[in-house]
């Protein structure tokens, strides 16, 4: 019965045709969106954020 409605009514394949390609297809998007967070965190190759922010303890760091 489950089968037969997932089928013909939604129209699914029951099983996938190539699990070698489903599994790649999966891993691929857990990368790509997994990585979509982290873009905020790669530095801006124009902006030296120890020096441009102000921060005293990276300053200090930086001048000895």
């Amino acid at each position: 019965m489950v089968k037969t409605m997932v089928v013909e009514e939604y129209g699914l394949a029951p099983t996938p045709e190539s699990p070698t390609l489903a599994a790649l297809s999966t891993f691929a998007a857990f990368i790509l969106c997994g990585l979509v967070p982290l873009i905020t965190y790669q530095p801006h190759p124009e902006i030296n954020t120890a020096q441009d922010i102000g921060n005293p303890a990276a300053d200090a760091f930086l001048e000895s």
